[in-house]
């Protein structure tokens, strides 16, 4: 009886045809990355953009629920915004500034977003909206960027309705 001998037909894969293969998967994978992170900054900004509607939207809720003035104040150089209430809501104009009471809530979106412009008619200042318990709102909106992108969003909050939308 003999051996069982193996000739040059061999299962398996050599080194030189792995490495090969390697080579040929990170270099895909480089590829990959750059719209990966295009795909994840986009995404990042678009979610910026709800948090503030929903804030927005929050804002009108409980101006209702609570029959009290609510009001949203953004800061542009900090890139931050503020959902408060008045200190005085029997005052005119309406106040909503650091001195604020009740929920004062901070947001910062400086790495993700930038407010390109803030205007609302208020007589407060064009960077504050008020949303009152009969459901109205001073109206205006906010234009948001990211930067480096030239895609920009809108969020418009109408003065009769308080509707808060957004486009892009």
């Amino acid at each position: 009886m003999g051996r069982a001998r193996l000739h040059g037909d061999d299962a398996g894969f050599t080194l030189l045809e792995i490495l090969v293969a390697l080579t040929i998967m990170g270099i895909l994978t480089g590829l990959a990355v750059g719209p990966f992170r295009a795909y994840e900054r986009a995404t990042k900004e678009q979610g910026s953009v709800r948090d503030v509607v929903s804030t927005l939207r929050n804002a009108q809720e409980r101006a209702v629920s609570e029959a009290r003035t609510y009001c949203v104040t953004f800061n542009t150089s900090a890139g931050t915004y503020t959902l408060s209430r008045p200190v005085d809501p029997s005052a005119t104009p309406l106040q909503c500034d650091a001195t604020t009471v009740g929920v004062r809530k901070a947001f910062d979106l400086r790495s993700r977003i930038a407010f390109e412009s803030v205007s609302f008619t208020s007589a407060s200042g064009s960077n504050t909206v008020f949303f009152t318990p009969r459901g109205s709102a001073t109206p205006g909106n906010v234009v948001i960027s990211r930067p480096g992108s030239s895609k920009r969003y809108t969020v418009s909050v109408e003065g009769l309705t308080a509707r808060v939308s957004s486009t892009s």
